[in-house]
């Protein structure tokens, strides 16, 4: 047999919080928090300005 990888058994993590114990959950809020990252970017060094605001709305999705 192979050694492939991490073998998971089930879907849940060690941690003891019940907020971050599904893999699901904690592999959905990474992914955004990654994402959201990548899209403001280039807002760090603006103006806080209503159309800077704007472009943050805008590359967020909402």
């Amino acid at each position: 047999m192979k050694n492939v990888g991490t073998l998971l058994w089930g879907a849940r993590t060690l941690s003891d919080s019940d907020d971050w114990r599904y893999i699901p959950i904690r592999r959905l809020f990474s992914t955004v928090e990654r994402d959201l990252r990548r899209a403001l970017t280039s807002a760090v060094f603006e103006p806080n300005t209503q159309p800077t605001w704007e472009q943050v709305r805008e590359a967020a999705g909402h």
